[in-house]
Parts: structure tokens; C-alpha cells; sequence
């Protein structure tokens, strides 16, 4: 099924989400790119910078998947 393709992305890089989530700050690197809005969104920004902080990493899952490259432990 369709919708279910952004579940299976995070499910098989788990470790991977888990491990660069702890090591890496998202939402700063989201904060970086998406700075402009603040004065648009208003009280939403931390909501946008989260969401967006996701969004690059499940960018970065999905690239993993579409080359086939999974962690195994």
C-alpha cells in the first residue's frame, strides 16, 4: 500500500533515526533554514522548526532507502 510507504522509510532505519536523532540537533539545522518565517508564523515557529527538523531527517531516511543502504546491528 501507498500510505504506508513513510512508515516502512522510518521502520527500516530505525537504529539509524535513533542513533543520528541523539547525535545530530534537526530542529537546529531546520531553525537555520527556516529562520525567514518566524516573523510570519508567529507562537507556530517552534512547531515549523520541529516539523521541519523531521522532515530533514526522514529526507535523509528515505535517501537511505531508495539506495538501499540499511544499519544492522
Amino acid at each position: 500500500m501507498k500510505w504506508t510507504k513513510p512508515l516502512k522509510v522510518i521502520g527500516v532505519n530505525a537504529i539509524t533515526a535513533y542513533v543520528l536523532s541523539h547525535v545530530i540537533d534537526f530542529s537546529q539545522i531546520a531553525n537555520y533554514l527556516l529562520f525567514v518565517f518566524e516573523q510570519y508564523v508567529g507562537n507556530y515557529y517552534e512547531t515549523l522548526k520541529i516539523t521541519g527538523g523531521f522532515g530533514i531527517l526522514y529526507l535523509l531516511l528515505w535517501y537511505m532507502n531508495k539506495n538501499k543502504t540499511y544499519i544492522k546491528i
